[in-house]
């Protein structure tokens, strides 16, 4: 869908990911000016928190309670 916005999705094995690993979050927003809404590591981490660069590491629970409502 043309001008829809994304929601950009990374995973990742570890509990605390560093604004390294969010380098192809930000590469496809870039990529897609405009569209990417917001940009979420999938990690194990017990607390969501934002990264330097905007991006949020988030666990299952909290991006399902995020995207669902």
């Amino acid at each position: 869908m043309a001008g829809a916005k994304l929601a950009a999705i990374e995973c990742k094995l570890k509990e605390h990911p560093d604004p390294g690993d969010t380098a192809g979050l930000r590469k496809l927003a870039e990529a897609e000016k405009g569209r990417v809404a917001r940009k979420y590591v999938l990690c194990r981490t017990h607390s969501s928190y934002r990264l330097p660069d905007g991006s949020w590491a988030v666990n299952l629970p909290d991006l399902l309670e995020e995207l669902v409502g």
